[in-house]
């Protein structure tokens, strides 16, 4: 009986090692099946020929270099004792979330209007071009620089009693307006960025969505959400440029 068993015993093992190993190769197959579509998936939605499309790699490698430029920003700031604020048209917010993202930024950063619209940039920003359809150019990119620092100034009922008042502190803005992208012959996809000293100067420049990606190869922005990043990038590159120059 004894002699009869063992073959059964090791029978069974062997019975159960294939089982375990079909339910491992089962699973494996599943997860490499599931990354696969998860990987398509994300290749459709990055497709770069589409103006929505999201989650682009080149955007991706753009917001780090954001980040970067953005952390050395609130640095001089913060060693200037300067104040910050931001309003935004083309960069959507991108601006201000790099800059609150920062170290340090809570003691410099007042905050920043995204002003998509044209009545918005008027009634918030006091905008005075008087211009109905177009509001993308220098002129209006400088207006709102110096219509953020009038939004932003504490009036002296507002000031609160602590170490987190930038009650009459010297303010430093930056404003975006342009196109997220090239459309056809009807516009070219650029920002226009202009920064407000706290002494009134105003410092404004254009820059078309031109940028380079990882392998330093020169692309222009196809996508709403490229378009968005590049203006960003060169808002915050143009400002941290001013910013350690000598005035």
């Amino acid at each position: 009986m004894q002699e009869n068993s063992q073959p059964f015993f090791v029978g069974e093992i062997m019975k159960k090692i294939t089982q375990g190993l079909f339910i491992f190769f089962a699973i494996a197959f599943c997860l490499v099946l599931y990354n696969y579509t998860e990987l398509a998936k994300v290749q459709i939605l990055s497709n770069r020929t589409k103006y929505e499309s999201t989650y682009s790699i080149e955007a991706a490698h753009l917001r780090i270099r954001c980040h970067n430029i953005a952390a050395k920003i609130i640095a001089l700031l913060k060693e200037k004792g300067w104040i910050l604020a931001c309003s935004e048209s083309v960069t959507g917010g991108n601006l201000s979330a790099s800059l609150s993202l920062a170290p340090g930024a809570s003691a410099v950063f007042a905050g920043s209007g995204v002003c998509y619209k044209i009545e918005a940039k008027k009634q918030l920003l006091q905008v005075p071009d008087e211009k109905e359809e177009d509001l993308y150019d220098l002129q209006t990119a400088q207006d709102m620089a110096k219509g953020t620092q009038k939004l932003y100034t504490i009036q002296p009922q507002y000031k609160v009693q602590s170490n987190e008042t930038y009650f009459e502190k010297p303010m430093f803005t930056i404003a975006t307006t342009g196109r997220a992208v090239t459309w056809q012959d009807h516009w070219e996809g650029g920002v226009y960025v202009a920064l407000t000293f706290p002494d009134g100067t105003t410092h404004s420049q254009y820059f078309k969505h031109i940028f380079f990606d990882k392998q330093g190869r020169q692309l222009e922005a196809q996508t709403k959400e490229e378009g968005m990043i590049v203006a960003t990038f060169h808002a915050l590159q143009y400002a941290y440029n001013a910013l350690r120059q000598p005035k």
